[in-house]
């Protein structure tokens, strides 16, 4: 109980220095820049995604078994394996991306940025499997306290060349970056990992290796979390910037990217997304002791309304001042992407409801049926967001992406699902929808003249307008959060047995 506290206070600090390193660059560095920074950035993360091949979920599923059974040769090939197409693809897909994107007359100029792009792929994509493998043998927090140590070595590293040199170059940026990463994985990898396989050899028992699923069996499960990772590979923010790129000049991919990945942070931390590892293990518990899965699945769609409501909120603020509080937040280098910002946040709402709609289909065991589903989805909206974001960029991208989690729950609601029944009360968000828009035409009305601070001042009352609306409409009620406080307090007890 005391370290799943801790881990979750670790994870918000963790969440809000994370932040401010965006919040850095974008100020320090320049627009071209930073928009050649976020496309980096961005191709390591897809290269993560393309060549890890599914085998967390592996790690997350046998090494605890393993560790409890002290077979460290199991577990040492499991994470040898894992590491294999880190090390050998990453860099590739990395190299694609970037090479596709610069014009061939400018690669020649900045192919230091590109080497060290390639080089991070490698560093970042071994540093995860070591973060898996660390949380899987038990470690998690120890391992999430050194990756909130070394957010905070480049958030100081990063603050103080600002500070002093008043400009923040893109190889100084990928080399602070490198070397974090690389100090993190060894630090995890010797001082986290290999202690705990030492000791698992120590005291290593001969059990019945035989009783260990085959190596073809464990490719089989990878390679299915893989599929369902790919498919939802063009809906991640890292692919949206990638897209975007392809598209649109230095102003549009920083302005669109800064956002974007402020929305991404923003989603790691919203309760949807922190609760899903303690909440879906009972939930799966719970039905099969017999619970219906009506009653299972409205639990879930009250975590989703406690997750979407403050982020339409936010919506509503950045919709009547986001362009002045953009401004002021990016030192005035970005000054009318008010309209971005608000379609973004409305987009990362909306995504909560594909995140019930995966755990009720485990729950449920629809996983194939949802894969279906979302492929088609995918490939019929994939083009018309190519087309978007050839037309109209960032604001294109967005608008189109928030429609894939609507359109996958109407795929599997007129599909012979049990998953989808309870996953989605749009009546309720219906109603907070038409209070945002009221209050956003509102609020533009009365701030059209406005100065910038009251502007500011209108937008937070529009927020505070909402809050209360929310409650007057009965979409979120303290019966609601009593409910939610009794699951959540099941899901640590559950954990801590």
């Amino acid at each position: 109980m005391a370290s799943l506290k801790g881990f979750a206070v670790i994870r918000v600090v963790t969440g809000l220095s994370g932040i401010a390193i965006p919040l850095i660059l974008v100020r320090w560095m320049s627009v071209e820049e930073f928009a050649q920074y976020l496309i980096a950035v961005s191709a390591i993360s897809i290269a993560g995604i393309v060549s890890g091949f599914g085998m967390d979920r592996v790690l997350y599923r046998f090494l605890p078994e393993a560790y409890l059974r002290n077979d460290a040769v199991f577990a040492s090939k499991l994470i040898g394996i894992a590491f294999a197409p880190r090390l050998l693809l990453a860099p590739i897909v990395v190299l694609a991306i970037l090479t596709a994107l610069v014009p061939l007359q400018a690669q020649e100029a900045i192919w230091i940025p590109i080497s060290l792009g390639c080089a991070l792929a490698i560093v970042v994509g071994l540093s995860e499997v070591v973060g898996h493998a660390a949380s899987s043998l038990m470690k998690f927090q120890l391992q999430a306290a050194i990756v909130l140590a070394g957010i905070v070595v480049r958030l100081a590293v990063l603050c103080s060349i600002s500070l002093l040199v008043g400009v923040l170059k893109l190889v100084w940026v990928l080399l602070i970056l490198v070397g974090v990463e690389f100090l993190q994985l060894i630090v995890v990898a010797f001082a986290v990992v290999m202690p705990v396989l030492r000791r698992m050899r120590i005291a290593e028992v001969n059990g019945d290796r035989a009783s260990w699923p085959t190596w073809r069996s464990l490719g089989k499960m990878a390679l299915s979390n893989y599929g369902s990772y790919i498919l939802g590979l063009p809906w991640q923010g890292s692919m949206l910037r990638v897209i975007v790129g392809f598209h649109s000049g230095a102003a549009v991919i920083a302005a669109f990217g800064f956002l974007q990945t402020l929305a991404d942070r923003l989603k790691q931390y919203l309760p949807m997304q922190i609760l899903q590892t303690a909440v879906e293990p009972v939930m799966v518990r719970r039905f099969a002791e017999g619970e219906s899965l009506t009653a299972i699945i409205g639990q879930l769609d009250l975590l989703r309304r406690v997750s979407a409501y403050p982020i339409i909120g936010l919506a509503v603020a950045f919709g009547i001042a986001g362009d002045p509080i953009i401004s002021i937040v990016t030192g005035g280098k970005y000054t009318d992407a008010g309209l971005l910002a608000a379609l973004i946040l409305v987009g990362l709402a909306a995504s909560t409801i594909s995140s019930v709609l995966w755990i009720s289909s485990s729950i449920a065991h629809e996983m194939p049926l949802l894969l279906r589903r979302f492929a088609l989805i995918s490939v019929f909206l994939f083009p018309i967001m190519w087309v978007a974001a050839k037309h109209a960029g960032g604001i294109g991208v967005a608008l189109v992406a928030m429609l894939v989690s609507p359109a996958l729950w109407c795929a599997l609601r007129w599909s012979p699902s049990k998953a989808t029944v309870g996953t989605w009360d749009w009546g309720k968000d219906l109603r907070v929808a038409v209070v945002a828009i009221a209050l956003v035409v509102i609020g533009r009305i009365l701030a059209r003249d406005a100065t910038v601070m009251a502007s500011i001042a209108v937008a937070c009352g529009a927020f505070l307008a909402y809050a209360a609306g929310v409650v007057l409409l009965r979409t979120l009620r303290r019966e609601d959060l009593v409910v939610l406080k009794e699951l959540l307090a099941t899901s640590v007890l559950a954990k801590g047995a």
